[in-house]
């Protein structure tokens, strides 16, 4: 009997026309023997090769193939979809290798919500014309997906399709309408953003809906929406125009980018240094302990941003299987390149990971110290900080001093807030340096724009943000609380102190309907509140005005005194020396992941996820700015409560003198 052989697994493969593929690997000699020993075993094997010859035919024939519905996909885009159809994520950064298919992915899924879902409007993003029409045009939109559908058609007029392609110029005018109404844009960042601000991006919502319902139905892929993509290094003004109008359709912005030159503005937006890796893969070219959040010898996967709705998958290059030549992966390239760089060289180019070289003024703050308004304890002492300017809004923060040991501070509540009224600080797009300064420490955000408002108006608004609200389901009945079922109404009340003090009210008979917190104390920055300004009974200070009963003149209603404390300034003998408030919120922050110390390194400053403008101050302030600094004034407020010494009192009614209120 003749013995199966290699030889003879050579000849039944060229007998059938097939030959090895890096996406569809072909079976080796003891599967095939294994098949043929077995009855019909030889009629499956050739069909089985037959279907994988049909599949690479539908996913690369120059023209039977069709690559929006059978083009190859790799192990991580599946992934990439997962997270941008999670609720409430509309920005997918996408880093990784060059090569590990970003580009391709974020491209595939534009185009296949364009070709399926009616009246969809698409851009790809490029750094410049040439490499649009070059790179992304030429060698992917066309070559790899469009053409084999609409190369007869190109430089055809119909109704409604219009694709006119050429390798000189790409697509004529930069665009391409397709037969459905739907329409691709091939813009680069030399455009002003401010050009596109009316557009909308994406599939419709509404058809977007019922087209991917009917896709299910029929067992068909559906695409995230995705309305934008962003190749390379994209501009700030760019990123919040793009992100800001994909909402409009409830669509996505997908920013594919390798960090050759480490981060930019946008990365440090999007990522912000507050970010924290929720999945890790193995590294094979660092296997040493390399980002602290990782177990040795793995790098990020998937990380929650610092920008609101953001999230980042970091594409590997062993992800793509395909390479430059037969046997010859571009990962095998990287590793060539990567031999004998610095650690820092490795984690860009192989892994898309790129750490923040400018020295923060925090650069202890991260990830452990964001947590949710449901995860600070009931059991605490509020204190309130301000610090008033002539023309700006009042910045304020609301400190929760907690009894553990030591204390833990946790920073519940700001104003301005970020949903109500925009950023406090934006990160600068001019060029910074040693010498041109001012923008370090960002520009103002439109939260800074003062609101005219007197103190009376000031104090309307302190008392606003502190009332605590009866939460929806609670019941009165002949005059009195309902008490059955109160416990799982008072568990959607996200803020335990709130809780805490909607019991206690119940138990003592104290009204609800003007249920406040508990202020232990009030500090505003002393140079804010004693400078002296003219007023209708001559010359007075902001210290006086708030320790007054005022009336609001609109609606008669009486506004409490609230007695103010000088906030703890930090305290330098020459302008050379450390300062002090930011040492002492560096120790707070912590260090968790250092190991020598890990008493001493545990955090016990804390900031509700919902601040954001303190957030975005402690992962970007650096004090170079001095004074001019747009970040500066949510810094002094935290560098203030970390300098005063607060503690938790289990009782706050009698602290202050007597009659001076709130």
């Amino acid at each position: 009997m003749t013995v199966f052989d290699d030889a003879a697994l050579a000849a039944l493969y060229e007998q059938l026309g097939v030959g090895a593929h890096p996406m569809l690997k072909l079976p080796g000699l003891a599967q095939v023997r294994a098949a043929l020993a077995t009855p019909g075993g030889r009629a499956d094997l050739i069909e089985g090769l037959q279907r994988r010859q049909q599949r690479i035919v539908l996913a690369e024939h120059p023209t039977q193939g069709d690559p929006l519905n059978f083009g190859w996909e790799f192990p991580p885009w599946e992934d990439a979809d997962r997270i941008l159809n999670e609720a409430g994520v509309h920005v997918l950064a996408l880093f990784g290798q060059n090569r590990s298919t970003k580009t391709w992915y974020a491209v595939k899924r534009l185009l296949q919500v364009c070709k399926w879902y009616p009246k969809s409007v698409g851009v790809i993003l490029s750094e410049k014309d040439e490499t649009s029409i070059t790179q992304i045009q030429a060698k992917i939109v066309w070559d790899v997906y469009l053409k084999r559908m609409y190369q007869a058609s190109s430089g055809k007029k119909f109704p409604v399709l219009a694709i006119n392609f050429g390798y000189k110029n790409g697509f004529t005018d930069g665009k391409i309408v397709l037969e459905n109404g739907s329409e691709i844009y091939f813009l680069s960042y030399n455009s002003p953003a401010t050009d596109y601000e009316g557009w909308e991006f994406g599939a419709p919502e509404g058809t977007y809906l019922d087209v991917s319902a009917q896709r299910r139905k029929e067992g068909l892929y559906v695409p995230p929406n995705v309305g934008i993509v962003a190749d390379e290094s994209m501009p700030l003004s760019w990123f919040r125009m793009a992100q800001r109008r994909v909402r409009y359709r409830a669509a996505k912005l997908i920013w594919s980018y390798t960090p050759i030159h480490g981060i930019t503005p946008a990365m440090k937006e999007v990522v912000g240094a507050s970010a924290r890796t929720l999945e890790t893969r193995p590294s094979e070219l660092l296997p040493g302990n390399n980002v602290e959040e990782c177990p040795k010898g793995h790098m990020p996967y998937v990380r929650q941003c610092g920008f609101p709705g953001a999230k980042a998958i970091y594409f590997f290059g062993d992800f793509n299987p395909i390479g430059p030549a037969p046997g010859v992966t571009f990962y095998q390239r990287v590793k060539e390149d990567c031999a004998g760089k610095t650690t820092e060289y490795i984690e860009r180019m192989a892994y898309g990971f790129s750490r923040d070289s400018i020295a923060r003024a925090f650069p202890n703050f991260g990830p452990h110290n964001v947590v949710k308004r449901s995860q600070i304890p009931g059991n605490g002492t509020n204190y309130f900080f301000f610090d008033p300017h002539g023309t700006r809004n009042f910045p304020m923060i609301w400190f929760r001093i907690v009894p553990e040991r030591p204390n833990s501070i946790y920073i519940y509540r700001e104003w301005p807030d970020v949903p109500t009224y925009g950023e406090w600080a934006v990160p600068t797009e001019r060029e910074v340096n040693e010498q041109q300064r001012k923008g370090w420490d960002g520009d103002p955000g439109p939260a800074q724009a003062g609101l005219g408002w007197g103190v009376v108006h000031y104090k309307l608004e302190i008392l606003k943000q502190e009332r605590v609200k009866v939460p929806e389901g609670m019941k009165m009945e002949d005059g009195r609380w309902k008490m059955e079922g109160l416990e799982t109404v008072l568990e959607t009340v996200p803020d335990q102190y709130h809780q805490r003090r909607l019991r206690q009210a119940l138990r003592t008979g104290e009204p609800l309907e003007n249920l406040h917190e508990d202020i232990a104390a009030r500090f505003g920055d002393p140079r804010g509140i004693h400078n002296t300004h003219v007023s209708e009974q001559g010359g007075t200070t902001l210290y006086d005005e708030f320790e007054k009963e005022n009336v609001d003149e609109r609606t008669g209603q009486r506004v409490p005194p609230m007695e103010l404390w000088d906030a703890p300034t930090s305290r330098r003998a020459n302008v050379e020396d450390a300062d002090e408030g930011i040492t002492k919120v560096n120790e707070l922050l912590g260090c968790p992941g250092r190991q020598s110390m890990p008493v001493f390194n545990q955090p016990h400053l804390f900031v509700s996820e919902e601040c954001q403008q303190v957030i975005w101050m402690l992962g970007n302030y650096t004090g170079r700015s001095g004074g001019t600094g747009a970040a500066k004034d949510f810094a002094d407020l935290v560098k203030y409560a970390c300098l005063a010494d607060l503690e938790h009192l289990e009782e706050t009614r009698p602290r202050g003198k007597a009659g001076k209120g709130w």
